[in-house]
C-alpha cells in the first residue's frame, strides 16, 4: 500500500476541471518599454541617408505611449501581439496610424500607413503608398 501511495504522490497529472499550467510568455508592452534610436527610416518610397539618420530623435515607449524625444507631449500606441503579423496602433491628435511591428532583442521595426488607408501586411513602402517603415535599436542606460 505504502509503495502505491508512492507512486501515486510522484506520478504527474491534471485535474479534469483544470487545464495544464501554461508557461508565461513575454510580454511585448513590457519589452517594448524604453528609449529607441532610429537606425534606418524608409518613407513613400525613398529612405533618409544615415548622416540625418544619426541625427533623428529618439523614440521613448513607456506604458502603451510614445513620444519622440524632441517633443514632451506623449501619445497613445496600442499593439496586438496575436495578430499576424503584429500589428500596433499609433493615435496622434486624434488620428490614428495603423502598423505592423517586429521586436527580437534589441531590435523594433514598425511599417506604418497614414491615416484612412489600409494596415501595412509587409514592411515595404512602395512610391505612392505613403508608408513610413522604421528599424530601432534599444538604447541601453
Amino acid at each position: 500500500m505504502r509503495s502505491l501511495v508512492m507512486f501515486l504522490m510522484t506520478m504527474p497529472f491534471a485535474l479534469p476541471d483544470r487545464p495544464a499550467p501554461v508557461q508565461p510568455r513575454p510580454d511585448d508592452a513590457a519589452l517594448l518599454n524604453g528609449t529607441w534610436a532610429v537606425v534606418s527610416y524608409e518613407f513613400d518610397g525613398g529612405r533618409l541617408p544615415d548622416n540625418q539618420v544619426a541625427n533623428y530623435p529618439k523614440l521613448i515607449i513607456k506604458n502603451g505611449t510614445y513620444r519622440w524625444m524632441s517633443t514632451e507631449v506623449a501619445s497613445s500606441m496600442t499593439i496586438f501581439p496575436t495578430r499576424t503579423p503584429k500589428e500596433v496602433d499609433y493615435t496622434m491628435q486624434g488620428q490614428t496610424y495603423l502598423g505592423i511591428y517586429e521586436l527580437q532583442g534589441d531590435i523594433f521595426r514598425d511599417c506604418i500607413s497614414p491615416p484612412g488607408r489600409e494596415r501595412a501586411r509587409d514592411f515595404t513602402v512602395p512610391a505612392g503608398s505613403g508608408r513610413m517603415y522604421f528599424v530601432y535599436r534599444r538604447v541601453k542606460d
